[in-house]
């Protein structure tokens, strides 16, 4: 979200506006391509008429900051952010310091290797559980993908035809995956009703829902579902750094943005802004199937990082993730001119 904030010292007041948000399409510091998926990043644009701001970070092995101020998490841990006003405002100029002490608690993702699927009652309850390794998913359940063919999702389209129904622009290799059905894995805990939802939970707390349609009848345009643990350029997780990941099996190998209009209820399509994307619904470092019999009652109307609903049952050896998009504490100082 987006806030302003005011720094006021007697008769003079300065404002800036300050967006935490997720990193879609920014270009060198991220080429996510529309995958809502990234680390948390913070553009402090100050916006006091004719100033000029130099930006630091005093560590940077936990964040770096451009200078047009913005701020790339890297690492967990905590930095200060200076921005010194270097504007020549009067004959004897005076600069405008502003420090933000900034923590930032980013999870720590590393590439998933087991996945647990968990059945839910309505109350929350646990019906049914298990915990696979990848090794035993390509031994046990069928294996979708050969290793050659290239499955493709799209990003964010900005000029012309924002839905592109051709496929043309913007095209995301996921690479020649193999993985496994999401619909085999909730086969495991005693599959899905018609009313139920599937929520595909990730590492860092990202998570997607679909519905039952989604997950056992799709169209072929979308294709199945498919938790994917090895590319052909990576090899197997953990190698495969972006593994366990969602990829959508489309027939023609490319699920498009047109596709998603197409195929997915509006709940459960992923924009970046208002243009659609599906790379958005490419999870990354998935660690979680979870059917909510009935249907998902939490968070509603698109992708979100949240925190994971507590476990009942966890199991033993393993943390519970949590995902802060972003925590941020800003402390303006603003000193009278002399």
């Amino acid at each position: 979200g987006t806030t302003t904030i005011t720094a006021e010292n007697g008769t003079i007041t300065g404002t800036a506006n300050v967006t935490v948000h997720d990193n879609e399409d920014s270009g060198d510091w991220w080429d996510s391509g529309g995958d809502a998926q990234s680390s948390p990043v913070l553009t402090a644009i100050n916006e006091m008429e004719g100033a000029v701001f130099n930006w630091t970070s005093s560590n940077e092995t936990v964040g770096t900051i451009n200078n047009t101020g913005l701020f790339m998490a890297i690492a967990s841990g905590t930095t200060t952010i200076n921005a010194t006003n270097v504007t020549v405002f009067t004959p004897t100029p005076t600069p405008i310091s502003i420090t933000t002490p900034a923590l930032f608690l980013v999870p720590t993702v590393e590439p998933t290797t087991i996945v647990r699927v968990i059945k839910c009652a309505g109350n929350g309850s646990v019906l049914d559980e298990t915990t696979h390794s990848y090794q035993w998913l390509d031994a046990n359940l069928p294996v979708y993908g050969d290793g050659i063919i290239h499955y493709y999702h799209q990003g964010p389209v900005f000029e012309g035809d924002k839905w592109d129904k051709n496929e043309t622009k913007n095209l995301k290799d996921k690479g020649a995956v193999k993985g496994t059905n999401i619909a085999d894995l909730c086969d495991l805990v005693g599959g899905m009703s018609p009313d139920d939802d599937v929520m595909i939970h990730a590492q860092d707390g990202y998570h997607l829902e679909f519905n039952y349609t989604n997950i056992y009848k799709p169209d072929p345009r979308q294709g199945p579902l498919v938790l994917t643990w090895c590319h052909s350029g990576d090899g197997y997780v953990p190698d495969y750094w972006s593994g366990m990941q969602l990829v959508f099996f489309a027939d023609d190998h490319v699920f498009g943005n047109w596709d998603m209009h197409e195929c997915l209820p509006e709940a459960a399509q992923h924009f970046y802004e208002l243009y659609p994307s599906t790379n958005g619904l490419s999870v990354k470092w998935i660690d979680e199937i979870r059917i909510y019999a009935g249907g998902y009652t939490g968070d509603v109307g698109g992708p979100a990082k949240s925190m994971p609903r507590p476990r009942p049952s966890p199991i033993p050896g393993f943390e519970i993730i949590f995902a802060i998009a972003g925590l941020l504490l800003v402390v303006y100082a603003l000193w009278r001119r002399r």
